[in-house]
């Protein structure tokens, strides 16, 4: 018999036990995806692994298998789906220590919780996919029940989704936190991908003299056209903006020509450009749920 790599597809709320989720596998190269009714507890540790994002307060029964593991130089090499009796899966961890291998028999929902945890491949027999496996021909109409269910989330701000993300952590309701997470995540690509879109309308190119000269024109033109359209040209400070502009001349010549003054004035850039990092972020934090 063939073994065959499986990943995580998801996991739903399963509609024919209460309490109970579906974790859905599927193969990695094909369509065949297969569905295994797994305990809440179960479920919240997958939903855990499969989101780096999300920390319990508390190591949670993987975890500490994990630790206590890692601590003894113990990997879990491969998880084996290897026998389906009455619809009960049975599957076995195989783990190595000083190139010895030993094999453990486990759960089904305990051994994939360890194996997303140690990174380790999931498999299971090419006859098992065959008796229990599944191809959902309603995938589309599936991610558009999810999507409606994010829309619940659309009238809160990102400061309360925060909020509420705490609360789910705090009452053991990670999937709910992943749920969170991943809606303020969405509304940030949202946001930066209009700050970036912005930045690139007006793209840098950097300290030239062609742009000296460009700029030193622009200035000028400004000058004339403010002089032409005034009301009272009698009045108007030639001492002051000849001072400007010879200072604006100077500081162009200096950036220029001295690596000193281009050092100087790359820190403040840098510094600039930090700034509006910060500007960037608190935009999010204010005006993320726009």
């Amino acid at each position: 018999m063939s073994l065959v790599e499986l990943s995580v597809n998801r996991i739903s709320y399963s509609q024919s036990q209460n309490g109970a989720y579906a974790l859905i596998l599927e193969e990695i190269e094909g369509e065949r995806k297969l569905p295994i009714v797994i305990g809440g507890f179960e479920a919240q540790s997958i939903a855990i692994a499969l989101d780096k994002e999300i920390q319990p307060p508390r190591p949670l029964t993987h975890d500490l298998f994990k630790n206590l593991a890692n601590n003894y130089e113990i990997k879990v090499k491969q998880v084996i789906i290897h026998k389906l009796i009455d619809g009960i899966f049975f599957s076995s961890i195989i783990c190595e220590r000083d190139n010895e291998e030993e094999i453990f028999d486990a759960r089904t929902s305990d051994a994939i919780a360890l194996a997303l945890r140690f990174e380790s491949p999931i498999f299971t027999y090419d006859k098992i996919l065959d008796n229990a496996g599944i191809i959902l021909k309603k995938e589309i109409s599936n991610k558009n029940k999810e999507k409606k269910f994010d829309e619940s989330f659309k009238g809160f701000s990102i400061k309360e989704l925060n909020k509420k993300i705490a609360k789910a952590i705090e009452d053991e309701n990670y999937e709910l936190a992943a749920q969170l997470r991943d809606e303020i995540n969405q509304r940030k690509s949202n946001m930066f991908n209009i700050i970036n879109f912005a930045s690139e309308l007006i793209p840098s190119t950097g300290l030239t003299f062609q742009g000296f000269i460009r700029g030193s024109i622009g200035i000028f033109s400004i000058i004339l056209i403010a002089y032409l359209y005034s009301s009272n040209k009698k009045k108007i400070a030639w001492k002051t903006i000849l001072l400007a502009l010879f200072s604006q001349l100077l500081i162009g010549i200096l950036i220029l020509k001295v690596p000193f003054f281009q050092l100087v004035f790359e820190k403040a850039g840098a510094m600039f450009v930090k700034l509006i990092d910060f500007t960037r972020e608190g935009t999010i934090f204010v005006f993320g749920d726009l």
